[in-house]
């Protein structure tokens, strides 16, 4: 494979890389987007793994590689932000949910 067909998955990455939800989208929709995209990516990766294993050096001094390279890492680093922030929300529901769960008033015996 060639340099061009190297850039050609990285493009492919960044369109199956939705950029980062906005702050305050619920954990939920952060979740199902993020596991959405993951499977989408999997296969060009695989693709660029095996290409860049082949020649680690295939890509060096391409602009347009670097630009794509540079877009993916951001939106990735956006996307990491957002799954902290989902596990933050999830852990706090969590928490709430047990807490509306526990007996109150105290352990009552024979009546």
């Amino acid at each position: 494979m060639t340099a061009t067909a190297a850039r050609a998955l990285l493009a492919e990455l960044l369109a199956a890389t939705p950029p980062p939800p906005a702050p305050g989208t619920d954990a939920n929709d952060v979740v199902e987007t993020a596991a959405r995209f993951v499977a989408a990516r999997e296969r060009p990766f695989a693709s660029l793994r095996a290409l860049m294993e082949r020649d680690p050096a295939l890509l060096v001094g391409d602009a347009d590689s670097a630009r794509l390279v540079a877009e993916l890492r951001e939106r990735d680093a956006g996307w990491s932000a957002a799954m902290k922030q989902a596990r933050v929300q999830l852990s706090e529901r969590m928490a709430s949910v047990r807490r509306a769960q526990r007996p109150r008033g105290g352990i009552r015996h024979g009546r």
